[in-house]
């Protein structure tokens, strides 16, 4: 029985060995909250400046629609 055991730690182990890690990329994110006005590149250079490279516009509850963000 302590043979078994053994030799399933031993099997274990070893396949354990044999797998590959990738190195993930790294998630650096911006979020734009409720934007009124068209992202132009003036708009970009800022976030280019934090080296995001995901960028998100949250458009919030209060938002008639796309067309007429609140002033």
């Amino acid at each position: 029985m302590k043979s078994l055991f053994y030799l399933l730690l031993l099997i274990t182990v070893t396949s354990c060995d044999g797998q590959d890690l990738q190195k993930e990329e790294k998630i650096n994110g911006i979020t734009l909250v409720a934007t009124r006005n068209p992202i132009d590149a003036t708009g970009i250079t800022p976030i280019k400046n934090y080296n995001a490279n995901y960028a998100v516009i949250v458009p919030y509850a209060w938002m008639r629609s796309l067309e007429e963000p609140p002033s």
